[in-house]
């Protein structure tokens, strides 16, 4: 998990700066996850090496989601396109959705790392790994259509 320092550090970058510190932690993510399947690793340890790289990322979600909707009510309040205002607004309201399905990957790999979870094994492991690529995928769409929105 990132430091309360890291977090403040974090908070004090503009929203581009913060999606590509977000994109960066998803290739982390995703880096863990090619070298696991690449050596053949099992399930348990698979979710202890990615327990970190994913609560990380996750930690910082919602400093991030806090930012946009900050940023949303003051584009609002001065008057931004009502278009642009409608989109963002579609975009905010996936911020709780896309974070309770982080925590859940989370709450789930938890559970894979510390022996428990349901059987059979490897079909319940390749699910929670479906579902957090995904949630990656989702978040990913969902930044890069805001990208899109601030760039346009």
């Amino acid at each position: 998990m990132k430091s309360e320092r890291e977090l403040e550090e974090f908070r004090a970058l503009s929203l581009i700066l913060q999606h590509r510190v977000l994109m960066t932690g998803l290739e982390a993510i995703d880096a863990v996850l090619v070298s696991c399947q690449s050596s053949r690793t099992a399930h348990r340890e698979t979710a202890t090496l990615l327990l970190p790289a994913l609560q990380s990322f996750t930690h910082t979600l919602p400093a991030h989601f806090a930012a946009e909707a900050r940023s949303l009510a003051a584009l609002l309040r001065a008057g931004a396109d009502r278009n642009l205002g409608r989109a963002l607004q579609q975009l905010d309201d996936e911020h709780p959705n896309l974070l309770a399905r982080f925590q859940a990957s989370i709450d789930r790999l938890t559970d894979f790392a510390g022996g428990a979870g349901e059987t059979p094994w490897p079909a319940a492991f390749e699910r929670v790994m479906s579902e957090l690529m995904t949630t990656m995928g989702a978040f990913r769409r969902h930044e890069a259509e805001e990208d899109a929105l601030f760039a346009g």
